[in-house]
């Protein structure tokens, strides 16, 4: 049996989000900024709309679980983009576009006819980079253990195993059964959580025991991995950590819990 990788959009993006996230904040800012005095209720809440990508990185870095829900308030209003022009010059009547920084408008014009005159077309469009981003977001709601720091102690009293790593990447097979690659590596061997199709990793799932396993590390970098090749090491179970970690390459010998 195969355990396949299970490829994460944009290589990976959904580890840094956060820095895309504040990336376009700070460029719209300094937009506005040029743009005074000319500031209107458009500029205000993208304005807010930019504070709030900044908050939303540093709750990020401080691992605040409430960070990616607000992520998916700050790139919702810049879904769309609507300019309303004046039927007797192109000057702007009404204005809704709160993209931050950079967008790709995918634009519709939609033009009216008022007593004779032609305006200067409407313009409806889909900001295609917010798009993308909320689906990078999505994809970090439906992964919440990638990036995510552990906490692994053995069941084994034995083993006295207890240390802290993080999930790199994850192989599922046809089956269902998973194997989260954790960034642990002991030797030429590289640790790994093994789960049946009925288990699950989530920040609010206590209690339960799964398989720590270690396989080659050379297997990892490939896109197949056969289901023989990972071992069992121990039966443990985890915890989710908070703040940043320190890389640990070793395990940590401490009192058996």
């Amino acid at each position: 049996m195969l355990a396949r990788l299970e490829k994460s959009p944009l290589w990976g993006l959904h580890a840094y989000i956060h820095y895309v996230i504040l990336a376009l904040s700070l460029l719209n800012i300094g937009r506005i900024l040029e743009g005074i005095p000319y500031f209107y209720y458009n500029e205000g809440f993208s304005l807010a709309l930019s504070l709030l990508g900044i908050f939303i990185f540093i709750l990020e870095l401080k691992k605040v679980e409430s960070a990616k829900y607000l992520m998916i308030l700050w790139v919702a209003p810049q879904f769309f983009e609507y300019i309303e022009q004046s039927i007797y010059s192109s000057h702007i009547r009404l204005q809704y576009n709160l993209s931050q920084g950079f967008s790709i408008p995918l634009g519709y014009e939609m033009n009216a006819h008022f007593i004779g005159y032609s305006s200067t077309p409407d313009i409806f469009s889909v900001n295609i980079v917010a798009l993308m981003i909320f689906a990078v977001i999505l994809f970090k709601f439906k992964n919440p253990v990638l990036g995510k720091e552990l906490r692994v102690r053995s069941l084994d009293v034995e083993k006295k195993l207890d240390f802290k790593t993080a999930v790199t990447k994850i192989f599922r097979t046809e089956d269902g059964q998973k194997f989260f690659i954790l960034d642990k590596i002991i030797g030429d061997e590289t640790w790994v959580l093994y789960l049946l199709k009925t288990q699950k990793i989530d920040p609010r799932v206590y209690g339960k025991a799964y398989d720590l396993c270690a396989v080659d590390s050379e297997l990892t970098r490939k896109k197949e991995i056969k289901a023989s090749s990972f071992r069992k090491i121990s039966s443990v179970y985890i915890t989710f950590e908070k703040g940043k970690r320190s890389p640990i390459n070793d395990a940590v010998i401490d009192d058996p819990i």
